[in-house]
């Protein structure tokens, strides 16, 4: 589950601060439309499907404005035996829901703490290029762009090392001039099924912190 939610990062982040698209080319391809994008927002939903424990369910939100952002989280995961004794439950599945705050390089928690380390805002692990992709397919309008990624190639592309039976598949939409949505879909070698949506916006935000920051 943590690299699920670090895959949820790598794809939240990723698009939000790459660098833009050099002046000189006049043609732009898909890949370069991705480079170029600097999106405002980040919404992602998550599905992780196991026959044992059922659907888990995951809603991610990241709102960027300069250096400072809002990063919102409620997924739900499996209880650990130390919490289940400490909540003295035997639910297996515990609900995490919270926000990371950043602003001025100052960091704070509301809510349950997220269960995996943030990347750094100046990610740069997200390749998305033809060389690192196998089968990639661009439409005629240039629009879309279906491919799959190796399980061996997925850190390459993610940043993050998916351990997926066979391929991951990943289909990138765009409007010509902005990235509109990533997903992103695989097996676990657990057998469990992993699906990941990603969309982007660019109108301008407004970042309500919490009071004190």
């Amino acid at each position: 589950m943590k690299k699920l939610l670090s895959i949820v990062l790598v794809l939240a982040l990723a698009v939000c601060a790459v660098s833009g698209l050099a002046s000189c080319k006049k043609k732009v391809d898909i890949y370069d439309v991705v480079a170029a994008s600097r999106p405002t927002s980040a919404t992602t939903y998550t599905t992780y499907k196991s026959a044992e424990a059922g659907d888990f369910l995951g809603e991610y939100t990241l709102r960027v404005n300069g250096d400072d952002f809002i990063f919102e989280y409620a997924y739900e995961r499996l209880r650990t035996i130390d919490e289940a004794v400490a909540d003295g439950t035997t639910e297996m599945r515990k609900a995490i829901d919270g926000a990371l705050c950043l602003k001025g390089g100052k960091s704070t928690t509301v809510g349950d703490a997220f269960d995996s380390a943030l990347p750094a805002l100046n990610v740069t692990s997200f390749a998305l290029s033809e060389g690192n992709l196998k089968n990639a397919y661009v439409s005629d309008d240039g629009l879309v762009l279906t491919a799959s990624v190796t399980a061996a190639n997925s850190e390459k592309v993610f940043g993050v090392k998916i351990s997926a039976e066979g391929d991951i598949s990943i289909r990138v939409e765009t409007d010509g001039t902005y990235a509109r949505r990533v997903s992103v879909s695989y097996t676990t070698t657990g057998g469990a099924s992993v699906t990941i949506e990603t969309s982007y916006s660019y109108s301008p935000v407004t970042l309500d912190f919490p009071e004190g920051m």
